[in-house]
């Protein structure tokens, strides 16, 4: 496939195909869903082919979100149709819960539109569990405290270090781009490694989880 497949070859494919999707939800974040849905459609084949189900699911989920952020209603609908039947037999919630309440105007469409007799009764637990979450769902690092505590496998960078420093003060992409003199995609490819060494799935997050590790105890002018 040839981009889960090339790069650095101590980096296994699973641990590869992880940055990926941190990669994916920060496009999303910037609004950015037709690069998301190409970097999703090969690691999409390959978790099928592998059957990785649950890593499947959880993509499907993201393409629901670009389809809808493109505005393309049934593409979306379809897609949150499959996530739905392939999560039923498994009673996955949490899995669209985390996902956020964007989902929720979806579910409810795809509900008045009669999905299969067998799901129904699923969707249904779905929706009254997004109807039970009032307040923001807590982040990883809040859900498991001794995730901010435990030491990265794999240590940042220098300029990773560069770059998070200044994600902790709020700077955009292009800001971080014209202070360190690199190119708005640099910036992009080094947030994406940031995210996933801390094992974080947005800014704020990986900032959260570096500052309970000490990585910004000192910062830099």
């Amino acid at each position: 496939m040839s981009d889960l497949e090339q790069g650095d070859p101590l980096v296994s494919p699973l641990a590869r195909e992880r940055q990926y999707i941190a990669y994916v939800r920060l496009l999303l974040a910037e609004s950015e869903p037709d690069y998301a849905l190409k970097l999703l459609t090969p690691l999409v084949k390959r978790a099928v082919a592998t059957q990785r189900w649950d890593h499947v699911l959880e993509m499907w989920l993201l393409q629901t979100q670009a389809y809808q952020m493109l505005q393309r209603q049934q593409d979306a609908l379809a897609q949150l149709s499959q996530a739905v039947h392939l999560a039923a037999p498994e009673g996955y919630i949490r899995s669209f819960v985390d996902e956020g309440p964007s989902l929720t105007a979806l579910l409810s469409q795809l509900r008045k539109q009669k999905p299969q007799a067998k799901d129904l009764p699923y969707l249904e637990t779905l929706l009254r569990a997004f109807d039970q979450q009032p307040i923001p769902q807590p982040t990883q690092l809040e859900k498991e405290p001794s995730l901010s505590l435990r030491p990265l496998l794999d240590p940042l960078s220098a300029r990773e270090q560069d770059v998070l420093h200044l994600l902790s003060r709020g700077a955009s992409n292009q800001d971080i781009a014209e202070a360190l003199v690199v190119a708005p995609g640099t910036v992009k490819h080094h947030i994406t490694h940031i995210l996933s060494k801390l094992e974080a799935t947005n800014r704020t997050q990986a900032v959260a989880r570096a500052r309970a590790l000490g990585l910004l105890s000192t910062e830099k002018d």
